[in-house]
């Protein structure tokens, strides 16, 4: 199967991404986590994936590959799937956005639903890769399928696209992918890793009585991030697995740069359990109330910015940007904030 590469890609998915128009597979053992199972960049290698994980249907793979490597090509089977289990297939280039919706039925059975899995993600695949059957600037709507077991013998099966049914593209590219025998719950939130975008982004710019000047280094700015959930010590990090690195930007003036390290992963940032209504400025605090405490109602990490410089004087304007990760950049938008202007003075000034 030259046209599909699969991998255990966990912490490694950017590294298998294709530069090409690519249909991405994805497991959610729970609708928080996100998981790529493989890429498939040929439309005949995607319906084999699809059919990989169905009763009716059974997965052929070319003679030259070994058994052992032909078991570790197929998805999970649906009736294998545990409870809130999800199974998702979307185009390479889908990134979550304020206007992605999904479109779903619910409540189907085993039968009913790898029947309309199969049907669904063939059809969206022949989209995704333009095929003649495919209508023009689908592409642009319709970002991937997906497969949640709700029960135990129920199903939802939903289209996830780049706007709502107030846009007559989006009632086309449903009725030609979905039909009209599915009664459908329309224009919905994504469910998968829907609890990732609760995140919230506060940025605080640690005070200091002398001006900035060019290549002095500026005072530090510290990057909070909040994502309310009853949480156990020690879980901090998974809880905020949608989200990987934090990047520090000029967005003017479009002369000057920054000097000093602008991208930090959240991995090496500063876990709290605590309190919703607790607010800290100081990091020591932090560490001094954490102490012993096994629960909260919200993880908490904070990252520190402290040797950053700029080049240029004038009135500056930093932007913050909080990267998903690679396995969830589909489910989970990149998130952005602000400081105040400021401005930036010759040394010999004033």
């Amino acid at each position: 199967m030259e046209g599909a590469r699969w991998d255990n890609v966990r912490g490694n998915a950017s590294q298998m991404w294709p530069k090409g128009i690519a249909c991405v597979f994805y497991r959610h053992k729970t609708l928080e986590q996100s998981e790529c199972i493989c890429v498939s960049q040929q439309i005949t290698d995607t319906l084999h994936i699809v059919s990989s994980c169905t009763t009716k249907v059974t997965a052929t793979f070319p003679s030259n590959t070994s058994t052992a490597r032909s078991k570790s090509l197929l998805l999970p089977p649906l009736a294998s799937l545990e409870e809130s289990e999800s199974l998702s297939m979307m185009v390479s280039y889908a990134k979550y956005t304020a206007r992605t919706r999904c479109h779903f039925a619910y409540g189907l059975s085993h039968e009913k639903a790898e029947d309309f899995w199969r049907k669904l993600a063939a059809r969206t695949a022949e989209n995704i890769f333009g095929s003649k059957l495919s209508a023009p600037r689908l592409k642009d709507l319709v970002m991937g399928v997906y497969i949640t077991r709700s029960g135990s013998d129920s199903f939802t099966v939903g289209l996830v696209t780049q706007g709502t049914t107030r846009d007559p593209r989006v009632k086309k590219a449903l009725s030609l992918l979905v039909g009209d025998q599915m009664s459908m719950s329309l224009d919905a939130e994504l469910p998968i890793c829907a609890a990732h975008r609760a995140m919230t982004v506060r940025l605080w710019w640690q005070p200091r009585t002398d001006r900035v000047t060019p290549r002095s280094v500026m005072p530090t700015i510290r990057v909070t991030l909040e994502k309310e959930q009853a949480v156990t010590h020690g879980e901090e990090k998974q809880l905020m697995a949608g989200y990987d690195s934090v990047n520090v930007f000029l967005c003017r003036p479009v002369a000057s740069k920054f000097l000093g390290t602008t991208r930090k992963l959240l991995d090496n940032g500063e876990y709290h359990c605590a309190d919703v209504d607790a607010e800290w400025q100081d990091k020591h605090e932090w560490a001094a109330r954490a102490k012993g405490r096994r629960s909260g109602r919200k993880v908490v990490v904070i990252l520190y910015f402290s040797n950053l410089a700029v080049v240029e004087v004038g009135e500056h304007l930093v932007g913050v940007e909080v990267e998903a990760s690679p396995s969830y950049t589909a489910f989970v938008p990149s998130q952005y904030a602000h400081l105040p202007p400021f401005l930036v003075v010759a040394q010999n000034d004033g």
